[in-house]
């Protein structure tokens, strides 16, 4: 089947959460919550495969109307519609504004990816992972990797929580570098948290991931 990023974090937080989630496959409650999370997640998607396909960064408007179609596809109560249209018009919004200037339309969005990883004992572990965006830098194949976040901001996560999410960094890292017969190589990997934190500003958390980091 295969080991992700989210099956490798339940493990180490709790091995019997990873049982029933993982192996066992009892699902979780489909919650307003992370429908938004999804709904930004695909309205983004959207947006940059238009983008990429034109050649070009488009219009904020594009972008809101991606989000408004697929919003009219999702089931909320009247209630939670009108509170997570607000929401979502004002964070894409803001978003747009804030970065739109630096967007390259080379991309590449949902990109699946499985590939074996050789333990240091020589066995074989099958890692796989669907990352939200890959930004092409150049010709030559290096990659930016970018993971986007709804809800709280880095800074406003407690210890643990931070410490999964440098763990999807690092595994995202390891499922991509050299990848596609050692063409592709890692730039820089992003989590990119598409609402404000609670100061108001946008939060990008990256770090350098060396041989070191991986093999601890």
């Amino acid at each position: 089947r295969g080991l992700n990023v989210s099956a490798l974090n339940n493990y180490l937080n709790c091995p019997q959460k990873y049982l029933y989630k993982n192996l066992i496959r009892i699902p979780d409650t489909y919650s307003p919550t992370l429908k938004f999370g999804d709904l930004i997640h695909k309205s983004l998607e959207l947006f940059f495969n238009a983008s990429a396909k034109a050649e070009k960064i488009l219009s904020k408007n594009t972008l809101l109307q991606a989000f408004e179609r697929e919003l009219d596809k999702t089931y909320f109560s009247e209630k939670d519609e009108e509170k997570f249209r607000t929401r979502g018009e004002k964070a894409l919004t803001e978003y747009y504004d804030e970065y739109a200037g630096t967007w390259t339309s080379k991309v590449k969005t949902e990109f699946n990816i499985k590939r074996d990883f050789e333990l240091d004992n020589k066995e074989i572990l099958k890692i796989t992972g669907f990352v939200d965006k890959i930004e092409y830098n150049d010709d030559g194949g290096n990659i930016n990797i970018v993971d986007y976040k709804t809800g709280r901001a880095f800074s406003e996560k407690n210890k643990d929580e931070k410490m999964d999410y440098e763990r999807q960094i690092v595994f995202y890292h390891l499922l991509l570098e050299e990848y596609d017969e050692g063409d592709l190589r890692v730039n820089k990997s992003t989590l990119d948290f598409v609402e404000k934190n609670k100061k108001g500003k946008f939060e990008q958390y990256s770090f350098e991931v060396t041989k070191e980091y991986c093999s601890n």
